[in-house]
């Protein structure tokens, strides 16, 4: 899978959606971006709660909602993987 951004222009865009939400934090489309990124970044966890904030501003958001409903799903599958002590003891 390619990277839309690489590492130092996901930090800048995160600086600058960052401030945008200290300006309006009801604003939907930031969330959603910021989702975006961390999704892409690999931190499902924070880009969940990204997702989240961007429906509750906007519970028409359909993006939103799929890569919000997608994460979930993704992290509870990595929460039924068995762990490593598990596996090496059965």
């Amino acid at each position: 899978v390619e990277q839309v951004a690489g590492p130092q222009q996901q930090a800048r865009a995160i600086d600058a959606y960052q401030r945008a939400l200290k300006a309006d934090p009801m604003a939907p489309n930031v969330h959603y971006s910021m989702g975006l990124i961390h999704k892409e970044r690999g931190d499902l966890m924070r880009a969940s709660a990204f997702f989240q904030r961007a429906l509750e501003v906007n519970p028409a958001d359909r993006d939103a909602r799929y890569w919000l409903e997608r994460i979930d799903q993704l992290l509870a599958e990595t929460q039924n993987l068995p762990k490593a002590d598990d596996a090496s003891t059965s």
